[in-house]
């Protein structure tokens, strides 16, 4: 024994970081609303949905705010935004540079009730009326929370879990037909909406629904899926339902009324199904004007508050 060499050293241990954060729609509570889960840099290599896109913010629009954030909307890869009971939800990654949207975030607070620059830096506070939490996931995903503190420990504690142990709003979706599609919607819950209204008699039973919008030769496609319980005519009162919208004034100025044509409806006990083709150029006008004020705010952000 005294002729070997020395023991081999001890293996270092070695502390295991955070998990991958995987799909970012994961993240989402389970008790959200409403998620939408978009491919921004997809939506802008095809002409129709880049149209869209182009007639609501300018170029020089999302200069400026890439300028500010330090985020090229343009370039993201993966969106996820949500509703939530407690409040709303923004998660994007890209080519990116989410420390300094955190910290560029965190100066505009005002006031600013948390800072944190580690493990991962993160800021909380104030923005105009709203209270937000920003926070760099990764060094390409920043996570953007207006709304409770309790909401924000709930996106934070799934990031700490592995995705497969996410207790998320969309575990249990499964619409094949939209996971292709650059920008889907997502209702995991039923819509509940006031039963007075017509669609909201049609929708009554409606328990999960996704829509959807993909480019095609043609146009926009748009496609729309209800599951729940739907009465034996129901096809006959979407069919009305759709009719109805293009003869209104905000169905005139989406560009229903050229889009009825292309309408097909497919219906039973279980589910509806709607497609339809849109014409970028009337769906992009009507957009910008029904939101003009707000795409203004998203660009060039919430005002400072007034500190007393």
């Amino acid at each position: 024994m005294g002729c070997g060499g020395h023991p081999p050293p001890a293996p270092e241990r070695v502390t295991p970081g955070p998990p991958e954060i995987g799909e970012l729609s994961t993240l989402i509570p389970a008790d959200a609303t409403l998620v939408a889960v978009v491919e921004p840099a997809r939506l802008l290599a095809h002409e129709p949905t880049a149209h869209v896109v182009s007639a609501l913010f300018s170029d020089s629009q999302l200069d400026r705010f890439t300028t500010r954030t330090g985020v090229d909307p343009r370039s993201l890869a993966d969106l996820v935004i949500a509703m939530h009971p407690a409040g709303r939800i923004a998660i994007a990654r890209g080519p990116i540079d989410a420390e300094f949207a955190v910290l560029e975030a965190g100066e505009r607070m005002a006031p600013v009730e948390s800072s944190v620059d580690g493990p991962i830096i993160r800021r909380a506070g104030f923005l105009g009326a709203s209270r937000v939490e920003v926070v760099a996931l990764a060094a390409d995903t920043v996570l953007y929370i207006e709304g409770s503190p309790q909401l924000a420990a709930s996106v934070l504690a799934s990031a700490r879990r592995h995705e497969s142990t996410r207790d998320s709003a969309l575990a249990d979706l499964t619409f094949p037909e939209h996971e292709q599609a650059p920008l889907v919607i997502y209702g995991p819950h039923p819509l509940d909406m006031p039963t007075e209204t017509g669609i909201g008699m049609l929708l009554a039973r409606e328990r999960t629904m996704a829509v959807s919008v993909r480019p095609e030769e043609t146009g926009l496609g748009l496609r729309a899926e209800f599951r729940g319980e739907f009465p034996p005519e129901a096809h006959e009162n979407f069919r009305a339902f759709a009719e109805s919208i293009a003869a209104s004034e905000l169905g005139a100025a989406l560009g229903a009324a050229d889009a009825l044509p292309t309408l097909r409806i497919q219906a039973d006990e279980r589910g509806v199904v709607l497609t339809a083709v849109v014409d970028p150029s009337a769906l992009a006008s009507g957009l910008r004007a029904i939101f003009v004020a707000e795409i203004e705010e998203l660009i060039e952000g919430a005002p400072h508050a007034d500190l007393p």
